[in-house]
């Protein structure tokens, strides 16, 4: 696990008590458990393996295959609400942490922090964003977890943030309005649902390099 502030190499989680157990099981069954079946794990890696199956769609982003998620069956709403359930839980609450150098840990989604409060609880898609799901294909990035945190946007800057979950990583891009390209990207929004497929090997040792120069080196990880 790591975050900006953080290098754990070991099972850890930032916890405190936030959803009560109606929008536990909400989150659980819009999400969760889809994205947690599809994820890899020791039995497989069952997204890239569809993927690995799959036409391809006729463009490329930034070195990454697209695919419609549409065409080929993956149930793309439950991986946008797993996404935003994430990146709003990050936003939505300051968590306690005995883990990080900061006393708490959290991001700051701005304006769009109530809509997709609201979009998690039934609304509609909220406007003012642009979600992208990108399927690891390199063995590095696939056992690795990183917190949502501040990134790079892929063609311009903008204000974006990413976590990567057991080889599946998930880019927020925030605008009001969103700039093309950045409308093409979406998994929900986007004409046939796209969903990208790329060797992140090197995204991942720069992450991994740029949280442990940030962040506090864990006991169990010093020399």
């Amino acid at each position: 696990m790591m975050t900006n502030k953080l290098t754990v190499m070991k099972h850890a989680q930032i916890k405190d008590y936030l959803l009560c157990k109606r929008c536990e099981d909400l989150f659980n069954n819009n999400g969760e458990r889809y994205v947690l079946e599809m994820m890899n794990t020791p039995a497989g890696f069952k997204l890239l393996d569809r993927l690995k199956v799959a036409p391809p769609m006729s463009f490329n982003v930034a070195d990454r295959m697209a695919f419609s998620g549409e065409d080929i069956g993956l149930d793309m709403d439950k991986l946008a609400y797993f996404g935003l359930s994430v990146f709003w839980r990050a936003g939505a609450h300051a968590w306690p942490s005995k883990l990080t150098v900061d006393p708490t840990y959290s991001i700051d989604l701005g304006p769009c922090l109530d809509p997709i409060g609201r979009f998690l609880e039934g609304a509609a898609w909220p406007g003012g964003l642009s979600l992208m799901v990108t399927t690891a294909e390199d063995t590095f990035s696939k056992g690795y977890s990183f917190y949502p945190g501040r990134t790079v946007g892929l063609l311009a800057p903008m204000l974006s943030y990413g976590f990567l979950t057991c080889g599946i990583h998930f880019a927020l891009f925030l605008a009001n309005p969103v700039p093309f390209p950045y409308a093409l990207f979406c998994c929900t929004s986007a004409p046939r649902r796209p969903i990208f497929m790329r060797n992140m090997h090197d995204q991942t040792v720069h992450a991994a390099g740029r949280l442990r120069t940030l962040g506090r080196l864990a006991e169990n990880m010093q020399t």
